[in-house]
């Protein structure tokens, strides 16, 4: 197959959804297909519109020569319009990657009555959808208002040798000391830190440490509140900051963690939780998005409605206090992760329903 792939800056940036379009084209490319990655400018959702006006963008995504064009639904204020003009040049389908609605995030209504008019327009002009979850199968669909067709291929375990056995698990929650808390995920308002630190704020800060995984490069603005709510609270010394860490490095974080802590207001599926849990963290996520169909409330962690700054404080708090509780949550958590299927199966059902995609169109 030759395919294009359109996303927002460098495929390489460092986040869940974008390890998920990476792995996407590691699977395609190992099979023997092309692959043509198109990066549009990162740039606010109003500017992000005049894209659709471009012709020099309409101009090279009409002459790529491939079997189908994938696009990141995340790229759908740049390409609502421009779809239907594309669609009049080139008679390939235009399969969407779905991670989740931007209408779904939580936010003010008028934003969200206009993120959800232009990305039904947008749905509209797809042919076909690989959902990242079942929850956005289902949230795409109910905004489709039609029985968009598509396959579900959800994020992947590794296959490489375990990360941590039963043993380690098990003396890592025994041990004594502070609850070890870590946060992975880039600091943006819909991870939810600004929510982890007023409830840490508000609970005994001699029995937690908190470690900060992430870039601060997306939203600077809420980088440097972070950094107010650390200093205003007075936690310098509980909290430990790094930017983004990648492989061993951050595998360190995860084994020497605890408890896996991002609060989301929304999370399309919720990749960092996943990694967690191959280190076999429980984790306290967002109770809204497909981080439900990997994290069982009260199993493996705890699902937090958006802002229920009083529930992670007692979640925390819990897991302090009951080292059995925290025990019986890790071993838990190591399961779930075992049960996941790879990333080469279900990267495999994704690459098929292209195979037959384009098939139909012939």
């Amino acid at each position: 197959m030759r395919l294009g792939l359109v996303v927002y800056g460098d495929i390489g940036t460092i986040s869940g959804g974008y390890l998920y379009d990476r792995k996407l084209v590691e699977h395609l490319t190992r099979r023997g297909d092309k692959v043509v990655v198109i990066s549009l400018p990162r740039e606010s959702y109003l500017k992000s519109l005049g894209h659709n006006f471009s012709g020099d963008l309409l101009k090279a995504l009409g002459e790529l020569q491939v079997d189908a064009l994938l696009e990141d639904e995340l790229c759908h204020p740049s390409l609502f319009r421009l779809n239907r003009k594309l669609k009049e040049k080139s008679k390939h389908p235009i399969v969407c990657l779905a991670h989740h609605l931007r209408s779904s995030e939580t936010g003010s209504w008028p934003g969200k009555a206009l993120f959800r008019m232009i990305e039904k327009d947008f749905l509209s002009t797809i042919d076909g959808f690989i959902f990242a979850s079942d929850d956005s199968a289902k949230s795409i669909r109910v905004l489709s208002d039609r029985d968009v067709p598509g396959v579900v291929a959800v994020p992947g375990r590794d296959i490489h040798e375990q990360a941590i056995d039963l043993d380690q698990v098990r003396a890592r929650a025994r041990g004594g000391g502070p609850l070890r808390l870590l946060f992975v995920g880039n600091l943006i308002p819909r991870k939810g830190l600004h929510f982890l630190l007023q409830a840490l704020y508000a609970i005994s800060q001699s029995n937690w440490y908190l470690t900060i995984v992430g870039g601060d490069s997306l939203d600077p603005d809420y980088a440097g509140k972070i950094e107010s709510l650390i200093k205003g609270f007075g936690l310098e010394q509980k909290v430990e900051r790094f930017g983004i860490l990648e492989g061993e490095e951050l595998w360190d974080q995860y084994r020497k963690a605890h408890v896996l802590a991002v609060p989301s207001t929304y999370e399309g599926y919720g990749i960092a939780y996943l990694e967690a849990m191959r280190f076999g963290l429980p984790v306290i996520g967002s109770a809204r998005g497909g981080a439900k169909e990997l994290v069982t409330d009260r199993l493996n962690g705890f699902l937090v409605e958006p802002g229920d700054v009083k529930a992670i404080a007692l979640h925390i708090d819990e897991l302090a206090g009951d080292r059995e509780l925290l025990e019986r949550m890790s071993l838990k958590a190591l399961e779930r992760y075992s049960e996941q299927p790879t990333w080469e199966t279900s990267l495999g059902r994704a690459r098929e329903y292209l195979l037959g995609l384009i098939d139909k169109g012939e």
